[in-house]
C-alpha cells in the first residue's frame, strides 16, 4: 500500500469515527509525545466544527515511523480538547508523560487553504518552549529545507491560550510542547500538487534532530 492509499485509509476511519473509545493511545519507545485533538469533528462554543481529519492519519504514520507515542481524537464527544478546560484527553497526556517519562509534545492541526503561510510554529510565544528558540527554529529548517515555506511563528496560532493541549501540558507536566498548523493546500490529496510527502519527511527530520540536539 503506498503513502496515499494509507492516508486515506487511515482518513476514512476518522471520519466514520470508527472506534471504540474517544481517543486512542498508542505507545513506542521514543520519548515524545505527537497529538491530534482535532481529528474528529467537534464542538465548540455550541456549535460543530468540521475534524482536521488528515491529522489523525499523519500521526499514526509519523507513531510508526518514529517508534514513539502517540494520541488522536477519535470520536465527537461534544467537546473539544483544545478548548476545554479540564479534559480527559489533556489529562491522558499528563499521565502518559509523567509515566514514560517523555520529553516533548508536538500537536498537529490543521489551517486554511486561504491563509498565506505554508506552517505556522507555535510556542505560547515562547512559554510552551521555556523560552528555547531552538525547537522551532529547527522545525522551520527542516519544512523549509523541504521547500515548504513560507514557514511562520507565534504569529496567529500560538498555541498560547490557557487550554490548548500545548500550553496545558507543558504548564502542568514542564516539557517543551509544540503546535504545528500546516496549511490545507499542503494535505489536499486531490490536488496534484499536495506536499504530503515532504509534510510527513520534515516533521520526521524535525523530531529526530530535536531528541539528538538535546
Amino acid at each position: 500500500m503506498d503513502l496515499i492509499e494509507q492516508i486515506m485509509g487511515l482518513e476514512k476511519t476518522y471520519i466514520k469515527e470508527d472506534f471504540p473509545e474517544s481517543f486512542e493511545i498508542l505507545k513506542g519507545d521514543l520519548p515524545i509525545i505527537l497529538s491530534s485533538p482535532h481529528s474528529v469533528t467537534h464542538f465548540r462554543e455550541g456549535k460543530i466544527k468540521q475534524g482536521e481529519f488528515i491529522t489523525g492519519a499523519l500521526v499514526k504514520i509519523l507513531q510508526k515511523r518514529l517508534n514513539c507515542y502517540a494520541i488522536t481524537k477519535t470520536k465527537n464527544d461534544l467537546t473539544d480538547p483544545n478548548y476545554d478546560g479540564v479534559h480527559p484527553y489533556k489529562e491522558a497526556i499528563k499521565k502518559v508523560v509523567t509515566e514514560f517519562n517523555l520529553k516533548y509534545l508536538f500537536d498537529l492541526h490543521i489551517m486554511s487553504s486561504k491563509r498565506p503561510s505554508a506552517i505556522e510554529i507555535g510556542t505560547g510565544n515562547g512559554k510552551n518552549v521555556f523560552n528555547n528558540p531552538q525547537y522551532a527554529g529547527i522545525i522551520k529548517e527542516s519544512f523549509e529545507s523541504q521547500n515548504i515555506t513560507p514557514v511562520i511563528i507565534d504569529e496567529l496560532f500560538t498555541g498560547g491560550f490557557k487550554n490548548t493541549v500545548s500550553s496545558e501540558v507543558s504548564k502542568t507536566v514542564g516539557i517543551p510542547c509544540i503546535q504545528i498548523e500546516i496549511n490545507w493546500r499542503l494535505l489536499d490529496l486531490a490536488s496534484p500538487n499536495h506536499q504530503v510527502q515532504g509534510v510527513l519527511d520534515s516533521l520526521t527530520n524535525s523530531i529526530l534532530k530535536i531528541l539528538k540536539d538535546q
